[in-house]
């Protein structure tokens, strides 16, 4: 039984953490379209 390969839906992966699309007040803009 391979607990890694069946990961239950109702626990997120604490591993891979979820990817913010847009992080929320970015003090450093990585891309400034001017």
């Amino acid at each position: 039984m391979s607990i890694l390969e069946h990961k239950p839906q109702d626990t997120p992966p604490v591993e891979v953490p979820p990817l913010d699309p847009t992080p929320p007040q970015d003090p450093i803009p990585h891309q400034n379209p001017l």
